[in-house]
C-alpha cells in the first residue's frame, strides 16, 4: 500500500505528503506562492521532514471515540497508525 496523501487548496492540488523510512515528508507540487498549506510552510521546493506528522496536518485528525472507531474498521485491511 502506498504512503501517500495528496493535498488541495481551494481544490487545486498543492502537494503531497508521505511517509518514507519513519519520516513524514511534505513536498510541494507548484510554485504558487499563495497556495500555501500553513503561515509556517510556505511554498518552496525542497520538502518538509518531520519524525512526527506535520502540526498542520495532526490538528486535523479524528480524536477519541471516533479515532478509535475508524482504527478498528481499517485494521483488518491495513496497517493502522496516525498516516
Amino acid at each position: 500500500m502506498e504512503n501517500k496523501l495528496y493535498v488541495e487548496v481551494e481544490k487545486k492540488l498543492v502537494g503531497q505528503l508521505t511517509k518514507e523510512n519513519d519520516e513524514f515528508l511534505f513536498s510541494y507540487t507548484i510554485e504558487n506562492k499563495n497556495a500555501f498549506i500553513s503561515l509556517t510552510m510556505q511554498v518552496r521546493a525542497k520538502s518538509y521532514a518531520n519524525k512526527h506528522l506535520h502540526p498542520i496536518f495532526e490538528m486535523h485528525l479524528p480524536e477519541g471515540y471516533l479515532l478509535s472507531i475508524i482504527k478498528k474498521h481499517f485494521s483488518k485491511i491495513v496497517k493502522t497508525d496516525d498516516f
